[in-house]
């Protein structure tokens, strides 16, 4: 008998990502003594958690995890990592925490990681503040972030400011190498179109890059994606201030999604507190909804429902084990369900009053 054939995957396994992320952050942690803690800026909270989880993080010697805000914070160990995205805020504030733990006569090693990559202007401002000496720095290379099967982002989302506003090129280069590690493991796009001024000159730094590095990585890779298109926000600026009829869009529009995640209230899921929610295909529910008009979910969802109570009705026709089995499958699938359709009620209220004012 011939062997069947395996099914060709239909897309490149972007998960890939997310684990060689992980496995530089180990590296990172490892590197630094035992305890320490990690003091995180409050816009890598969420890209991390769709990396690596507490536990983790606790397993590697992780012993408390803190929000990078203002003020000291003179409790915790003597070993100290700060992961942060490099801005003159940011700069200051771990050097007035520095200079509190100082004046506290605190025995401290701190370790400074900034993400994407290191700034020039983060260590002079540390350096004016007098604490350059005390610390020690490195860079968390954090390019593509998974969010879903076939959607990748950069979770950054200062860029359309620096560039389109105060004309900065600073996150060139991460754009740029973030393409070309896409090319070393997914192999050469087999066809490239830019358009915008900002596009284009993030595909010639790629290349110019490449002929830097090196660029054979990518010509021994399969190609697994035919063609790259690199569109400048400002060539359609009007559809990003539309408002959504989806549901996904909606969600977004009036709770907010930060890096696939969104926060349900605690009156919503009837829950003691708030719950974050992954949006992603991996949510059945979710898939098959995201995209419709926001009218018809109801009419869907309340369908689906009664597929399932029907479904579940015929239980007594299975043996113990399976019924069981089905029964427990169902229920959580139900539970998810009935969540989804309280947030579709809350975004309906939303329609006829106009939605918050998010910056």
């Amino acid at each position: 008998m011939a062997k069947s054939e395996s099914p060709r995957r239909t897309r490149p396994d972007f998960n890939i990502f997310r684990t060689v992320a992980k496995n530089q952050l180990i590296h990172l942690l490892e590197s630094i003594g035992e305890p320490k803690d990690l003091v995180l800026d409050d816009e890598l909270m969420r890209p991390l958690d769709r990396i690596i989880g507490a536990s983790v993080l606790k397993e590697h010697g992780v012993s408390a995890i803190y929000k990078l805000e203002k003020g000291s914070l003179l409790q915790g160990c003597a070993n100290r990592l700060y992961l942060f995205r490099p801005s003159v805020k940011n700069a200051v504030m771990i050097a007035a925490q520095i200079r509190a733990d100082q004046a506290a006569e605190k025995n401290r090693s701190y370790r400074l990681v900034m993400t994407p990559r290191r700034s020039v202007l983060c260590e002079k401002i540390l350096e004016r503040e007098g604490v350059y000496g005390a610390v020690s720095f490195d860079e968390f290379p954090l390019e593509f972030l998974c969010l879903d099967e076939d959607i990748l982002s950069m979770e950054y989302n200062p860029f359309f400011r620096e560039y389109f506003v105060d004309n900065s090129f600073s996150f060139f280069q991460t754009l740029a190498s973030a393409l070309m590690t896409f090319e070393g493991l997914f192999g050469k796009f087999q066809s490239v179109h830019t358009v915008g001024r900002c596009a284009n000159i993030i595909y010639c730094m790629k290349q110019k890059l490449q002929e830097v590095y090196g660029h054979e990585a990518s010509h021994r890779v399969e190609s697994e994606v035919g063609t790259l298109i690199l569109i400048d926000r400002d060539v359609d600026c009007i559809s990003a201030v539309l408002s959504p009829l989806t549901y996904e869009g909606l969600l977004d529009d009036h709770m907010g999604i930060s890096s696939g995640t969104v926060d349900f209230e605690a009156s919503l899921v009837g829950q003691p507190k708030s719950i974050k929610w992954i949006l992603n295909s991996q949510d059945e529910v979710f898939k098959d909804i995201r995209d419709r008009h926001f009218a018809t979910v109801f009419t869907h969802l309340s369908s689906k429902a009664k597929e399932i109570q029907s479904i579940y009705n015929r239980k007594n026709d299975m043996k113990t084990f399976e019924r069981y089995e089905f029964a427990t499958s169902v229920l959580r699938l139900a539970h998810r369900r009935v969540r989804v359709h309280h947030a579709a009620q809350v975004l309906d209220r939303g329609l006829r009053k106009p939605a918050p004012n998010r910056a």
